[in-house]
């Protein structure tokens, strides 16, 4: 008998040492599953911010130099009719980039100059490096971005106007980035909405970086339907101006073009969505 009662004890034993042994098993499972899911449940709850979109009216224009002192090519007046579309407030930032990057959805992270990230619009990436971006970006949000045609973009940085800026014919003082727009001479971008908006509440479409189109370069802006998608498009047009640029070249109608593959410390983009059909 005595050593039945032991027997007894020691199962009693072992049930209550596999028992504490499961219940720490499952305890570490839950501690497992917590600290895996906490991350995801970060992620969720920051999501990809879109950049910020305004709405710009359809309408027709006279496209081309308006004005006296012209000096870029390809600027004869011609009439361009533009249908509704979406444009990014600002130019899009290394913030936004960066993400893309982040993401696996860029491949190039490309250099600040040392200017500093952030808010600032994101230079030397290339129109196929923005190309990324915005594939990247039509995947996250289900939309469909692109960059904007140099017919909208002119018509959008123009804002109803026909003068040199938005504002009129003088440059004037800080109303934009570029060298001598500013009462105290500072070579390198700014932060994007760092000056006043054109009447579509849009910033820096003069000055900061010159911004990519989506055209293939001809050597004249005309009539003819725009080439967007042409493979063989060795260069694609580029409008604004820069931070480097003097007042004349930041003039809504001067146009200038850039290799698809260069990346330079000038140039960035910002983004549109149709909202009419138009163009391939």
């Amino acid at each position: 008998m005595p050593h039945i009662k032991k027997y007894r004890t020691q199962c009693i034993q072992r049930s209550n040492l596999r028992a504490i042994l499961y219940s720490l098993i499952i305890t570490l499972f839950l501690m497992l599953l917590f600290v895996n899911a906490a991350p995801l449940h970060a992620q969720d709850s920051n999501p990809y911010q879109e950049p910020e979109m305004l709405h710009i009216p359809g309408g027709t224009y006279r496209m081309g130099c308006t004005f006296e002192g012209c000096i870029a090519r390809g600027e004869q007046i011609h009439t361009v009719s533009v249908d509704p579309f979406l444009l990014s407030k600002y130019e899009i930032t290394f913030e936004q980039y960066d993400r893309c990057v982040d993401s696996g959805g860029c491949k190039h992270r490309p250099s600040d100059n040392g200017w500093g990230r952030g808010k600032n619009p994101v230079i030397n990436v290339s129109w196929d490096d923005a190309q990324d971006f915005v594939h990247w970006l039509n995947k996250v949000s289900g939309k469909n971005y692109l960059l904007p045609s140099e017919e909208e973009w002119e018509y959008a940085a123009r804002a109803g106007s026909e003068t040199k800026y938005y504002w009129g014919n003088q440059v004037g003082a800080n109303r934009a980035n570029c060298t001598g727009c500013l009462k105290a001479a500072v070579r390198k971008t700014f932060n994007v909405g760092s000056f006043p908006p054109n009447q579509y509440g849009l910033y820096d479409m003069h000055g900061n970086v010159y911004e990519m189109t989506r055209n293939c370069w001809t050597d004249e802006e005309s009539d003819a339907v725009p080439d967007y998608t042409s493979e063989n498009c060795p260069l694609r047009v580029t409008r604004g101006g820069a931070w480097s640029s003097r007042p004349d070249v930041l003039v809504a109608s001067n146009r200038f073009n850039v290799a698809s593959f260069r990346r330079y410390n000038v140039i960035g983009f910002r983004v549109a969505i149709a909202i009419a059909p138009h163009g391939p």
